[in-house]
């Protein structure tokens, strides 16, 4: 993913200091920026797909868990 950030951001750099660009040129920033975002999506995707299982501890017993309180 670094790669392809790195390589987005030179080529949109690169285009920028065109004087005048090609519809070409247009092109393939257009392509690389496309391919970024797919990366990109991918990318995400695994990460919400990850294990991420919470292991909880064992609570008190639920006698020990209650508070009594003194309604007077």
């Amino acid at each position: 993913m670094l790669a392809m950030t790195v390589m987005s951001w030179r080529v949109v750099e690169w285009y920028m200091t065109l004087p005048d660009p090609t519809v070409q040129q247009s092109g393939l920033v257009s392509i690389v920026m496309g391919a970024l975002t797919g990366a990109f999506a991918v990318w995400m995707n695994k990460e919400s797909k990850t294990d991420r299982t919470i292991v909880s501890t064992p609570s008190k017993p639920p006698s020990q868990n209650t508070q009594e309180y003194d309604h007077r």
